[in-house]
This record gives structure tokens, C-alpha cells and sequence, in this order.
């Protein structure tokens, strides 16, 4: 499934698929319910990353739930316990962790320390949050990767494209 796909072929393609109505502000409110519910938890630093996901600043609370790893664990089970799928990953910064935690082989990920250009070099380019244009774009030039993009020279992308694709 993609996102914009009819629903009808939505429905053709995944048998039983239930289909319903946006709920935006609904939708927002229970995850800042959810994102305070992780403040008392697990970080000092929770913040909504609307639609669907949380940032946490962990720093230095890792160590409250044993360690890093067991502490996603525990995240992760907790959210399907109450009825959601979920991801998690940690790194250097706030980007690398988001493209991992939507786009890793791994439900939990953890990046070592300056480890995040490597963790993420095997990543499509939608894992750097660009403009769906600019994915678009770099497609029809050859780029799949991330890696394929941070071995070639950031002026002339910069030129075409603007200075985001540089910064991510």
C-alpha cells in the first residue's frame, strides 16, 4: 500500500483491510497523551513528532532501565502491550534515529558512538525526510541510497536541489 492509493484498490490488494476516517486532532491528542505518558517513564525530553511518533532525549536515563537496549525493549513491549507497532532506535542525532527507526532492518537499533553515517548509508532516500519532489528528482538521476548520495560532491546537488539535501 502507498500513501494517496484509492481505497477501493487499497481493499482489492489487502483482503479484510478496514478503512477509516482521519481524525486528525483526535489522532494529536493521544499521542501528546502518549508522549506525556513516556515523560513519566523513560526521558526528561519527550517530545510529538506528529502523526505518528515520539522523540525522546534519553540521555543519561538509560541506566534507570538497565541499559539502552533494555530500556527500547521495555518501550517497545509496553506499546504493544497496548496496542500498537512500534520502533525504536538510538544515535548521535535526532535524524539518523528517526531514518532508522522507520527504515532499519530492526525493530530496535541502536548506533553506536559516530557510528550514524554508517547505520544509515544503506537507507532509501526517503529516509532523509526530503520533499517528495526531490526524492522524485534524485530517482530519475540514479540515486537510491543514502550512501549513493554522501559519496558524491555536495555542490552540484546543492545547486539543483537546494541546500537540504547537503544538511541531511
Amino acid at each position: 500500500l502507498r500513501l494517496g492509493m484509492p481505497a477501493s484498490k487499497a481493499q482489492a490488494i489487502v483482503s479484510g483491510l478496514i478503512v477509516e476516517e482521519l481524525k486528525a486532532a483526535e489522532d494529536a491528542r493521544a499521542l501528546r497523551d502518549l508522549a506525556l505518558w513516556f515523560l513519566r517513564i523513560y526521558a526528561p525530553i519527550v517530545s510529538p513528532d506528529p502523526p505518528a511518533s515520539l522523540v525522546l532525549d534519553t540521555t543519561g536515563a538509560d541506566h534507570l532501565h538497565g541499559n539502552e537496549h533494555l530500556m527500547l525493549t521495555g518501550m517497545i513491549n509496553r506499546l504493544h502491550g497496548i496496542g500498537f507497532a512500534a520502533r525504536a532506535a538510538i544515535a548521535d542525532s535526532w535524524g539518523a534515529a528517526h531514518a532508522l527507526a522507520r527504515f532499519g532492518r530492526d525493530q530496535i537499533t541502536i548506533v553506536p558512538e559516530h557510528g550514524a553515517g554508517q547505520a544509515i548509508a544503506h537507507l532509501p532516500l526517503a529516509a532523509l525526510r526530503l520533499e517528495d519532489r526531490i526524492i522524485r528528482d534524485l530517482k530519475v538521476l540514479g540515486f537510491r541510497t543514502v550512501t549513493e548520495l554522501m559519496t558524491t560532491a555536495r555542490a552540484p546537488l546543492t545547486l539543483r536541489f537546494g541546500p537540504e539535501v547537503g544538511r541531511r
